[in-house]
């Protein structure tokens, strides 16, 4: 999903994708293009950065960055799932082995990078001994 709006933003205050690179320090312009087109997650930080170097107002966010939301939700949610098994006293190997997926396959739960089955969720649940509701809130 192209970020269209936010495109044009900086084509018409830069010139080019690589001209708003170097000015907010990335040396490659892919790093640019990749979050334009969706291809990675924004940082909360990373938005009140372009936010501001393209004079976009707080309100109009949900305009130029209609993904960041649910991203930065997703990332709030998948902290959560991490402090939850540090307080079980338990390593990402132990989880993973206790859930039967592969290390990777668990920190890229962990992390938000995938979602995870209603299984893995459910026995996420038993595991860290949490409510349903509590932990689908994580």
């Amino acid at each position: 999903m192209v970020l269209e709006k936010l495109r044009k933003r900086i084509i018409k205050m830069y010139g080019t994708q690589r001209k708003f690179a170097e000015k907010i320090g990335k040396e490659n312009p892919l790093q640019v293009s990749y979050l334009i087109r969706g291809k990675r997650l924004f940082e909360e930080e990373t938005v009140e950065e372009w936010a501001a170097l393209l004079d976009i107002k707080k309100e109009e966010y949900k305009e130029y960055f209609p993904l960041v939301n649910i991203n930065m939700d997703r990332r709030k949610m998948r902290k959560k799932l991490k402090e939850a098994r540090q307080r079980a006293g338990m390593t990402q190997q132990q989880m993973a082995d206790r859930l039967n997926v592969g290390l990777r396959h668990y920190q890229k739960i962990e992390s938000g990078d995938i979602r995870g089955s209603f299984e893995i969720w459910d026995a996420l649940e038993d595991i860290l001994m949490t409510h349903k509701q509590k932990l689908r809130e994580i």
